[in-house]
């Protein structure tokens, strides 16, 4: 088959509570399996804490024919540092192993996988998440300044190819880097696609719930939603918010604490980490999804909630931003503001879902469309294939 391809990832831990690049990679893997492109994940600095909880993760991925090989570490971190990965242990080639693919930049996963890559000549991908961004540039500027002194630079340098998700990551790329840069976005699987199902069958509910789906990080800037609740509850009294997710205790404590200064204790509603079918019947439950991010990748979130139907109202912050503006499948909030934030809460929910039925179906079909993205990937292996005949 002209498709038969086989792609090696590199990542630091499979915990999907470790942020967006668990699912990203369950996403691609899905997606591409689809077409007859085959591959593995190689996967460093798992604690057996982060094992436990990537175990859904893990077994989707085998159930795909996808092989995930764990390297572990005693101690969190978030760098996919681990202690037992030693040179001796080299990771076996694969027959006719045609891209890899280096999940962040600055973690020890990525170092491992240049050098794989670099090993056996195989051509490789640089997919940044997000980390070549101007917002994440600020974060630890004196390691990563060390880093790309030492590393990173040569890792991009080399890169036969730049895997970006949307528009505004693009642009935060270097005019090198952009030479070399491909967008191809998270899909959705269109297999019987129908956003209005659960609309069909829900029962009626008085009640309407503004849900949010991720981690607790100041990033996702939750502590505006609740800011905002108070005037959303005044025009339409029965509103709950449903905080789907989980962070650190300090994290946690302030947004209860949040909650306790606006009296909006009995209008929120935690609800842990969810996945799977858990995940699945909270994006149903939802009547639209928020994120006022200060700053967001692609946002797996947003396409997973337009998936169950449900409008989403997201800050200018948010990769697929332009999509939920170009389309009408929700709101882009003008200014992270409680009262602009309110205002887009309640048209929202004053339309109702039926009203973004159309715009949704259209993001689905052409924006997020399975097979459009998969071309998209097969282009680009195919044309890194052809490069090293």
């Amino acid at each position: 088959m002209e498709n038969r391809f086989f792609i090696t990832h590199f990542t630091c831990t499979l915990d999907p509570k470790m942020g967006g690049i668990p699912t990203g990679i369950l996403n691609i893997c899905t997606n591409l399996k689809s077409f007859g492109v085959d591959g593995r994940v190689i996967s460093t600095g798992n604690t057996s804490r982060n094992i436990h909880a990537a175990k859904t993760q893990i077994r989707l991925l085998h159930n795909l024919g996808i092989a995930v090989n764990t390297y572990t570490s005693l101690i969190d971190n978030t760098y996919g540092v681990s202690f037992n990965f030693l040179p001796r242990k080299k990771i076996p080639i694969m027959h006719k192993e045609d891209l890899v693919v280096l999940h962040q930049i600055y973690t020890f996963s990525t170092l491992i996988g240049y050098c794989y890559a670099r090993r056996h000549g195989i051509p490789y991908a640089v997919f940044p998440h997000g980390s070549l961004t101007h917002y994440h540039s600020r974060d630890s500027r004196v390691k990563k300044y060390l880093a790309n002194r030492i590393f990173v630079n040569r890792i991009l340098d080399n890169s036969s190819l730049i895997i970006v998700t949307c528009r505004s990551e693009f642009q935060d790329l270097s005019e090198v880097l952009k030479e070399r840069a491909r967008i191809i976005p998270y899909s959705i699987q269109t297999t019987n696609l129908n956003p209005s199902a659960h609309l069909e069958t829900e029962e009626s509910r008085e009640e309407q719930n503004i849900i949010f789906s991720g981690r607790f990080h100041r990033k996702k800037n939750i502590s505006l939603i609740l800011r905002a609740l108070p005037s959303v509850i005044n025009v339409f009294p029965s509103v709950r918010l449903k905080l789907a997710g989980d962070g650190s205790p300090a994290e946690r404590q302030l947004l209860e604490s949040e909650i306790d200064k606006h009296a909006i204790t009995d209008k929120v509603d935690f609800l842990g980490w969810l996945d799977g079918d858990e995940l699945r019947k909270f994006y149903y439950s939802g009547d639209v999804l928020v994120l006022p991010s200060f700053n967001e990748n692609f946002a797996l979130v947003v396409s997973e909630a337009l998936q169950a139907g449900i409008p989403c109202v997201v800050s200018k912050n948010v990769g697929t931003a332009d999509i939920i503006e170009r389309t009408g499948a929700g709101l882009v909030l003008s200014a992270l503001t409680p009262e602009v934030l309110a205002e887009a809460l309640v048209e929202v929910l004053s339309n109702g879902r039926e009203h973004y039925l159309n715009p949704i179906t259209r993001v689905l079909s052409e924006e997020l469309n399975s097979n459009q993205i998969a071309n998209k990937w097969l282009e680009a292996i195919r044309g890194l294939r052809d490069e090293n005949l």
